[in-house]
């Protein structure tokens, strides 16, 4: 990784001038993986600049003046601190037929998943015993390097007084990393979040959350266990298989890492 000083930042409406900025290659690692191209991310030393709106629904990103912003909507407001430049909260977790547990878990927008767990926190209260069923999944990753997780479901996460039942959620195998982090749950994530209308208030320390009506929709996951991966920006219609998930029907089926899929009921893929 590498740093670039006074950068420029424009959107409709906004610039933000004078940002120092981190260059790292980030084709591979996210273009393959999200099909489609990806030049960066804005993160922390952007939008901790404004209130950030996520509305997942419409597809629209909002960003407020924090020192004029005056919310008036029917959303729960839940206290934010910060673990360096990563927002944090309380959550409570309910695994089946265990009681209650809170702890602080960060947000991430970025990750694909409901709720992701430390592999201590998931050991100290016995989180992976009260799962029904659970995989063994080794597809996930970022920046750092692959890592490793079971896969299964909570009874429940609860934030604010909102409750997502039955949520998919990975625990950590990993033994470094942010995965074996002993001073915190694990993370929130997009699966989470975009159940909501998310506001973001850095200046007020505070998660605003307005649930849509599909809060209540179950929770899914790939049930045929294939992790596909583009070529990237190169060639985002080459979908190979880069995982296989142990005794789900991909791998029962025969298929194999490095297979490539050609075409789906007959039509290209």
């Amino acid at each position: 990784v590498a740093l670039a000083s006074g950068v420029t930042l424009g959107l409709p409406g906004i610039e933000v001038k004078d940002q120092t900025v981190g260059v790292i290659d980030i084709q591979n690692l996210l273009e393959a993986r999200m099909g489609y191209r990806v030049d960066g991310i804005l993160g922390f030393g952007f939008i901790t600049q404004f209130v950030t709106e996520i509305d997942y629904a419409q597809e629209r990103l909002g960003l407020h003046d924090p020192k004029t912003f005056d919310y008036h909507g029917d959303g729960v407001a839940i206290p934010m601190g910060m673990d360096g430049s990563t927002p944090r909260i309380q959550a409570t977790v309910t695994g089946f037929g265990a009681e209650p547990v809170t702890g602080y878990f960060m947000l991430d927008t970025g990750s694909g998943g409901a709720v992701s767990m430390t592999g201590p926190f998931a050991n100290k209260h016995g989180i992976v015993e009260t799962m029904p069923e659970t995989v063994i999944y080794q597809g996930g990753g970022g920046v750092g390097g692959v890592s490793t997780s079971v896969i299964g479901r909570l009874q429940s996460v609860e934030l604010g007084g909102l409750v997502f039942n039955e949520p998919v959620i990975s625990v950590s195998t990993d033994t470094a990393g942010s995965g074996a982090d002993e001073n915190g749950a694990g993370l929130i994530g997009g699966r989470i979040m975009s159940r909501c209308k998310t506001f973001l208030d850095y200046a007020g320390q505070r998660l605003i959350l307005e649930p849509y009506d599909n809060i209540t929709a179950p929770f899914t996951w790939s049930k045929s266990g294939i992790t596909l991966m583009t070529r990237g920006r190169n060639d985002f219609h080459h979908f190979e298989i880069c995982d296989l998930v142990a005794d789900l029907p991909g791998e029962k089926a025969g298929l194999k890492k490095g297979d490539v899929l050609v075409e789906i009921s007959g039509q290209p893929a």
